[in-house]
Parts: structure tokens; sequence; C-alpha cells
């Protein structure tokens, strides 16, 4: 009460300006509170973001995982068909690359390449002129880490498509030291 008594006491100019300046106080305060607020939900909202990313990142990789693994095992299976003495004639490679080709959404040509890098068989749905990169496939014999998958460039064969060669290596121990995989 004493200090509505003083305020009432005050001369009316005095009294207005000290109401003016307790009412600028309350809405500065209230205006840091109301930003403070936005800010820590800012920064929530940006936390539990990154959190999801980083589990849908998880996911993905994991699913890229087991797709590469079946990848491989379809290509390993293809590789052993391809041997001499397999029993696949001409018409069953080419009927099997074509199927491994139609089978992995995004693969616009796949080949069978020798140890020197020399294209064997191929299928190509986009007759690309590329697809027989002597920069690449000149750098075949040299590929040996089984554990790596080889890239190339990015080139672009339809304008606004760009295209990469893709090469894993399997190599058995008899072989590598001779040199062919």
């Amino acid at each position: 009460m004493m200090p509505i008594n003083l305020l009432q006491r005050l001369p009316r100019p005095r009294r207005r300006g000290a109401e003016w300046l307790v009412l600028a106080g309350v809405l500065l305060m209230s205006a840091l509170m109301v930003g403070y607020f936005i800010w820590s939900e800012r920064r929530l909202l940006i936390a539990s973001d990154i959190e999801r990313m980083r589990m849908q990142t998880l996911i993905i990789d994991e699913n890229l995982q087991h797709q590469f693994e079946g990848v491989r095992n379809a290509l390993d299976s293809a590789r052993r068909a391809f041997h001499p003495g397999s029993g696949c004639t001409a018409d069953c490679r080419r009927v099997l690359l074509q199927s491994l080709k139609r089978a992995m959404p995004g693969v616009r040509a796949l080949l069978v390449a020798d140890r020197r890098g020399h294209i064997v068989l191929s299928d190509d749905d986009l007759r690309d002129a590329r697809l027989d990169d002597r920069q690449y496939t000149r750098q075949v014999a040299s590929m040996r880490s089984p554990d790596t998958l080889y890239l190339s460039q990015p080139y672009e064969n339809t304008p606004g498509v760009f295209n990469l060669k893709a090469h894993p290596i399997r190599c058995s121990c008899a072989t590598s030291k001779a040199g062919a995989c």
C-alpha cells in the first residue's frame, strides 16, 4: 500500500512519467520473455530436426549397405557364370547381363571387362559412346582393393542427366599375385 500512496502523493506530471516508465518496463520484460520463448522453441525444433535427420541417415545408410551387398552377391554370381567352363552359353550370358541390368534401378548399362579393361560384353540401352572410356577402363588393371567400389568421374550423356561408372573388385588369392581378378 505504501508505494500506491507514494505514487498518489507525487505531482501529476511526475506521476504520469512514473506510470509510463512502469508500463515501458513491463512491456520490455514481456518482449524479452516472448523473445526467449521463441528462441528456446526454435532451438528445440532444430535439435529435434537434427535428431530426426540423423536417424533417417542411419536408416538410409543401412538400407544402402543391404542393397550394395545384394548387388555384389548378384555380380559375384554373374562372374561365376562368365568363367570358362561354367556351362553358360553366349545367349545365356547376354540374357544374364540384361536381367541384372533391368533388376537394378538406375543402372543404364552393364558390361563385362577383361583384366586389361577391354569390354567383352555389354548391355547398354542408351548406346553410350563413353561406355568404352579408355581413360577409366585402362585403370581397371590397377584396381585391386576388394573393399572399394571404384567410381568414374561423373559425365553428362543426356543434358541434365549425369552418369557414373561403378567397378567393384573381387580378387582371389591365387589370381591376385598374377595380376588378374
